[in-house]
């Protein structure tokens, strides 16, 4: 398996194009390609090492998400940053799974119903805070 910006919105709970275009995603996958590959040991299996391809994707995806968010709004929410941790704590460790080259679980988290009709809503509250 390839993973596909399909594949990155999807794990993102289908964050719409609307919010990160294709073309940064297809670029954040090409970065995570590039972490990963220099740092996987030999005996990485290939599904572990599109885990971790993925799921740093959907950090870096995330990251530069609140960084448009950030020059937009002039500030991020917490519930966004909060989830950008996390997907950094699983990034980091299918990283350092792929690293060792063992079996690794799939640090996968689905998110609740709607994460980002709330994190618009929090934009809102901070846009209309703002004015």
């Amino acid at each position: 398996m390839t993973v596909t910006v399909s594949d990155v919105r999807e794990l993102l709970k289908d964050l719409p194009s609307e919010y990160v275009s294709d073309d940064v995603i297809q670029k954040q996958i090409e970065v995570a390609q590039f972490i990963v590959n220099k740092e996987k040991s030999s005996q990485a299996s290939d599904s572990d090492i599109d885990r971790a391809v993925l799921l740093n994707a959907a950090f870096l995806t995330l990251t530069a998400y609140a960084s448009e968010v950030e020059r937009s709004l002039g500030v991020v929410s917490p519930s966004l940053n909060t989830l950008i941790e996390r997907y950094k704590v699983m990034a980091d460790l299918a990283l350092k799974y792929v690293k060792r080259g063992s079996d690794a679980p799939y640090p996968h988290a689905r998110l609740g119903d709607s994460l980002w009709d709330y994190v618009k809503t929090q934009y809102g509250y901070y846009a209309r805070a703002q004015a």
